[in-house]
């Protein structure tokens, strides 16, 4: 057998440089700004990379910073952790991550079979995700899960969370909306993207709910949670 590509480089620097990847058997239209794995464009790219290797088809780098915009309207500000993607999996640890709304302490990992299950995200990519407090603006998400669509709301949060996004779990919960919205505990979240088929179980050892903020939280297509008069 050939012996794997290898590179490596001690530092990499990119200013305003750009990025694209199209993969002619998968690509679909994308007039309406959604992410296409099969089309994936980044511009404005500013980066330090450190110990930067590539052995076959994984990469592995420290990121030291990174930013970029993306055709589909996602602005990373700052990115910054240790990085490494292969076939079976994307990994960052110690990972900082600001968006303009967002600014998130985590360590964060996609498992899945293989390349192609991006074209299933909402099923098939796995996460595994240790968020430590941190501010999260949930119009992030729309970004590469479009069917999400509409929940802009900002959240004050940490938990650990795994699954794919239509079948969440999500521990050691501690979530703060709005102004005296709380709730600590754990949930189970299946078929998030249809909330009003959606099925949620909760076990939560703090509750704390106002109504009136409640009705402002946004669902997918921007509808709100009817409270019963």
């Amino acid at each position: 057998n050939p012996k794997p590509f290898e590179m490596t480089a001690s530092s990499i620097i990119l200013k305003n440089a750009y990025f694209i990847y199209h993969n002619d058997l998968t690509c679909r239209t994308k007039d309406k700004g959604d992410i296409d794995f099969g089309y994936f464009e980044l511009k404005n790219i500013d980066a330090r990379l450190d110990q930067f290797t590539i052995m076959g088809s994984d990469i592995s780098a420290d990121i030291e910073h990174l930013a970029f915009t993306q055709y589909t309207g996602f602005i990373l500000r700052n990115l910054s952790g240790k990085f490494h993607i292969g076939p079976k999996g994307l990994e960052l640890k110690s990972a900082t991550l600001a968006t303009p709304t967002s600014h998130v302490f985590l360590d964060f990992a996609f498992e899945y079979g293989s390349w192609k299950d991006y074209g299933d995200f909402l099923n098939k990519i796995k996460f595994n995700v240790l968020a430590k407090t941190s501010t999260f603006d949930m119009k992030d998400i729309r970004y590469f899960a479009p069917q999400t669509a509409g929940m802009d709301n900002r959240l004050v949060f940490s938990a650990q969370v795994n699954g794919p996004i239509n079948h969440l779990v999500i521990k050691d919960l501690d979530a703060r909306f709005a102004d005296n919205t709380h709730l600590a505990g754990e949930l189970d979240i299946k078929n998030l993207t249809d909330f009003f088929n959606a099925d949620i179980r909760a076990k939560l050892v703090q509750n704390e709910v106002d109504l009136y903020e409640i009705q402002q939280f946004k669902l997918p297509g921007g509808k709100t949670i009817p409270i019963p008069e």
